[in-house]
């Protein structure tokens, strides 16, 4: 196909479309290149006549070009090029943009000839870049709202958790001091040992709120280090179990066995607190007079403790949000606690590599199952 055999409609069409077109041959020559085709690459006319359709691509993809031209003169056929990824153009003072090309072929006295139909959309990707940039800050802008509502919701969770839960040891504290001051005979000594017994709970509680809260604060800023050593672990929690009267509610009993070996490499500190806090919450979630079980195993390659109660369970759509912080189940909103007590200890076993799973239902109790590598 010569460019002077073409008709004068076909010559008007060709020159003045407002699309890029180039036409080559089978051997990937370019014949013929409209007015705006010259424009996009930066190309006078009859440049770019007899050099390969790979001049006006970047270097980097020429190679592949090469193959991918040749699959297509054996099966041609009208197309879009590049759906789903990034076609690029190359202008004559080496400029890159980016491009979209529909490819027809078709035939002409016997021989095979391919029109390229090329558009410029660089101003298009401008407009997708910066809508991106826009859809990032808004993204951004949503991400700091929603961490600004945490804190501000976390904020208020403390000051409505605080004001309950430091209103009454607070007012134990206040009641048996006034009374001691009553209480001056030698003979009612056992008066003021009840109320100093009191007072010293109530201090025990407020300590264990302001705990949580500091643990909370330096599990979000990552300062807690861990600490491993070795010890003997029916040993630690036999001392445990012996410290349980200060959790216990009124003939709690807490029954302890251990199987396998006893030394095992573990950050005691960590795990003292793991262990009575799940043993408080089983305490406070059973009833006076009930049953904990708390059993320890090591085997060859794991270190399994679990506590079992008979409490009141959690239903299966609490045990969805049991973790995270502040969270009390529907049926714990009348027993004092922060709410922060599961999330502190699974954050504690996640530092020490561990894992920990609940199982319970409802009026059916719950068990603990904590899991260590060793």
């Amino acid at each position: 196909m010569e460019k002077h055999k073409n008709t004068p409609l076909y010559e008007s069409i060709f020159d003045h479309a407002t699309i890029g077109i180039l036409v080559s041959d089978s051997f990937g020559k370019i014949i013929s290149a409209n007015r705006f085709a010259l424009n996009i690459f930066g190309y006078q006319p009859g440049e770019l006549i007899g050099l390969p359709v790979e001049t006006l691509i970047p270097g980097r993809y020429k190679k592949a070009h090469i193959k991918q031209r040749s699959a297509y003169q054996e099966k041609a056929e009208t197309r879009a090029m590049g759906a789903g990824r990034d076609l690029y153009g190359l202008k004559k003072d080496g400029t890159e943009f980016p491009v979209e090309i529909s490819l027809s072929p078709f035939e002409s006295n016997g021989r095979s000839y391919v029109f390229a139909f090329v558009i410029d959309i660089s101003v298009r990707k401008k407009m997708e870049a910066s809508e991106r940039n826009y859809q990032k800050k808004v993204t951004d802008i949503l991400a700091s709202l929603r961490k600004e509502k945490e804190l501000t919701d976390m904020q208020s969770n403390f000051i409505s958790m605080a004001s309950h839960e430091f209103k009454t040891p607070l007012t134990t504290i206040l009641s048996s001091a006034a009374l001691l001051k009553k209480y001056t005979e030698t003979d009612q000594q056992p008066q003021r040992d009840k109320h100093i017994d009191r007072i010293q709970s109530a201090v025990r509680n407020i300590n264990r709120i302001l705990n949580d809260f500091l643990t909370i604060d330096k599990v979000k800023s990552q300062k807690l280090n861990v600490h491993h050593s070795i010890f003997n672990l029916q040993e630690f929690l036999l001392e445990i179990q012996a410290e349980f009267d200060h959790l216990a509610k009124k003939d709690q009993i807490l029954k302890y066995q251990h199987k396998g070996n006893e030394i095992v490499n573990l950050d005691q500190e960590l795990l003292r607190n793991i262990i009575s806090n799940i043993l408080t919450n089983a305490s406070k979630f059973s009833e006076p007079g009930t049953l904990i079980e708390m059993n320890s195993e090591c085997t060859e390659k794991n270190l399994y403790i679990r506590i079992k109660d008979q409490g009141f369970g959690i239903s299966e759509e609490d045990k969805k949000h049991i973790f995270e912080r502040f969270f009390r189940g529907q049926n714990a909103l009348t027993i004092p606690g922060t709410g922060l007590g599961l999330h502190i200890v699974r954050n504690y076993v996640e530092l020490m590599r561990g894992t920990i799973e609940i199982k319970s239902e409802l009026n059916q109790g719950t068990e603990v199952i904590l899991s260590f590598k060793q």
